[in-house]
């Protein structure tokens, strides 16, 4: 499922392009939406373990506080996405305007709400796994900031890619739209790849057991 959850949101967007005949446009924007989406998620979810982590009392309330929480963030991820997607995504706008005609239409709201639900089951199993290693906020970081940074790096070179796939006709979108799908692919399947691109130091062990005793002393003072 967790395989699932990778390949299906990036299968959105190509099937556009190769069953539904869309536009270049419409897939860089329902690709950069996707990478921006999961930018966010991966900020929600460090949230949402620090959370039950640090304050278990909070998310052990009844289930319509602990729904609403979830809505919260829900809520936060798809904003910070839509607004991510607009910072990176404006080009395409543009230049589709001029050359392609209209961008947004009802199966591009509809892609990606289903990009976001195919992502649910990999975000949720990831929750679980944060809780049950007890990470700590250096070591998520060292885990997630070279993610981030690569994700980051794959929205610029949708940008830079705007300026150009509009001219590569039916069979170049195509193949363009094959390619840049196997290594998205490939990019959130071997999440190794990141830290080899974006090395960041890991916690070192004296830090480790100053945090370690930070968290016992907070648990005798409660």
């Amino acid at each position: 499922m967790d395989k699932v959850s990778i390949v299906v949101p990036h299968l959105v967007p190509l099937l556009g392009v190769l069953v539904l005949g869309w536009s270049a446009g419409a897939f860089l924007v329902l690709g950069l939406f996707q990478l921006s989406f999961s930018i966010m998620s991966i900020g929600v979810v460090g949230v949402a373990a620090s959370t039950k982590r640090e304050k278990p009392d909070v998310t052990d309330a009844g289930w319509a506080d602990r729904i609403g929480g979830w809505v919260a963030l829900g809520a936060i991820a798809v904003i910070g996405s839509l607004v991510l997607t607009a910072l990176f995504g404006w080009v395409v706008a543009i230049i589709s305007e001029h050359v392609e005609g209209a961008l947004f239409h009802r199966g591009l709201l509809a892609s990606a709400v289903a990009m976001m639900l195919a992502a649910l089951p990999g975000l949720s199993r990831q929750y679980k796994a944060d809780l049950a290693a007890n990470l700590g906020e250096e070591a998520r970081k060292s885990r997630d900031q070279p993610r981030v940074g690569l994700l980051f790096m794959s929205c610029g070179a949708y940008f830079l890619l705007a300026g150009y796939a509009g001219g590569f006709g039916r069979t170049g979108l195509c193949v363009m739209a094959i390619l840049v799908t196997a290594l998205s692919i490939l990019r959130d399947w071997k999440p190794e790849l990141a830290q080899f691109l974006f090395p960041y130091p890991r916690p070192s062990a004296s830090l480790a057991k100053r945090r370690d005793a930070g968290s016992k002393r907070r648990g005798h003072r409660k």
